[in-house]
């Protein structure tokens, strides 16, 4: 006979297994669940530097924007502060009495605004994304010392400087931006500098070991301690990208290389160049320039123009020989009037000569025969 005592401890025993399974169960169903949120997770797609620097550029604002929230606490008195000059200059033009009481003031808070985004841009406060090249699809983080030589048109959202041009900018402010966005930013950035790095064979130690040589066909001939590598213009910066066409860089450097005087006046352009020089061939300590009164700006290495030398050397090489001429020496050659030169027929007059490979061939005996040799 079975005790009530015994009875209940395997119900107790029943309980405690059910309890078990019932955990075991629960404990099945969290890791169900957490799978299936780390395949989820895993569906998504990565977002990339690039995916960043696109929805930071859609969510960055145009230039006239961006001065408008500058003026947003005047509006009350200039309330055509807001406006693009354009429309100020239309509106000036069909109300001469308020052209005459708000216009000048109107434009004078422009002016100051502007030039508080332009001390933000160069500050990098304020961000600028935009494109740089008509035939590169992807947004571009214009570096914030470039703002020194861009000017930027606030109606139109575009920037233009020597040799730099950007279309369709949006700016944000760098305070609204998390770190991730910042990275991404900084990568874009580092990426647009690799992308204008020209590697040289050679490391020059002066600018006295530098030599340039404008070639045919767009080309360079960059020339460090004796070793010249041929390069494309635009591979060093020397080519407008807009139009496809020499820069101001390239033209000063032509100027120069064809002795033309190049004055203080251009001093700007010259100091632009010399950046540029300094950057391609990493020689920060001097100057690839030097002034020298009555002569102006001199090269500090060796600076050539041999774009037209090949075909000036043909060109002096060549003799104009009369259409008459050649058909009446043809004619006496083959009525025998006229004995062939000694060294034959040759443009350079050299002697007939046999290699290897010709002696003795029945093209040879040919020749011997005609020449008497």
């Amino acid at each position: 006979m079975i005790s009530r005592s015994s009875s209940l401890s395997r119900k107790d025993e029943r309980v405690a297994q059910y309890a078990a399974t019932h955990l075991t169960l629960e404990e099945s169903a969290r890791v169900i669940l957490t799978c299936a949120e780390a395949l989820s997770l895993h569906e998504k797609p990565l977002i990339t530097d690039n995916d960043t620097v696109l929805e930071l550029y859609s969510l960055g604002i145009s230039a006239h924007k961006l001065r408008r929230s500058y003026v947003e606490d005047r509006l009350d008195d200039y309330p055509d502060a807001g406006d693009t000059r354009q429309e100020l200059m239309e509106q000036a033009e069909e109300d001469g009495v308020w052209a005459s009481i708000f216009l000048r003031d109107t434009l004078s808070i422009l002016d100051r605004v502007e030039s508080q985004v332009i001390d933000g841009l160069l500050s990098g406060d304020i961000v600028a994304l935009g494109y740089a090249d008509p035939h590169d699809s992807n947004q571009r983080v214009v570096p914030s010392h470039q703002w020194h030589f861009l000017k930027l048109d606030f109606d139109k959202s575009v920037a233009i400087g020597t040799d730099l041009h950007y279309a369709g900018l949006r700016f944000i402010r760098n305070c609204e931006l998390t770190d991730q966005q910042l990275n991404a930013l900084r990568k874009n950035g580092q990426q647009e500098k690799k992308d204008n790095v020209v590697s040289f064979d050679r490391k020059a130690n002066d600018w006295t070991d530098v030599t340039i040589r404008f070639l045919k066909d767009s080309i360079v001939g960059v020339g460090i301690q004796g070793k010249e590598q041929r390069i494309p213009l635009g591979a060093l910066r020397l080519v407008n990208k807009t139009n496809g066409e020499p820069n101001e860089a390239c033209l000063l450097l032509l100027k120069l290389a064809n002795q033309q005087r190049v004055s203080s006046k251009q001093k700007h352009q010259v100091s632009n160049v010399k950046k540029l020089l300094q950057e391609l061939f990493d020689l920060y300590n001097s100057k690839p320039f030097h002034h020298e009164k009555g002569r102006g700006y001199v090269p500090n290495f060796k600076l050539i123009d041999d774009r037209y030398v090949v075909d000036q050397r043909a060109k002096d090489k060549a003799v104009h020989v009369p259409l008459q001429e050649i058909e009446k020496n043809r004619k006496e050659l083959v009525e025998g009037l006229v004995v062939s030169p000694s060294g034959g027929y040759d443009q350079d007059e050299h002697s007939y000569k046999e290699d290897g490979e010709m002696r003795g061939d029945a093209a040879s005996a040919f020749i011997r025969e005609r020449t008497d040799r």
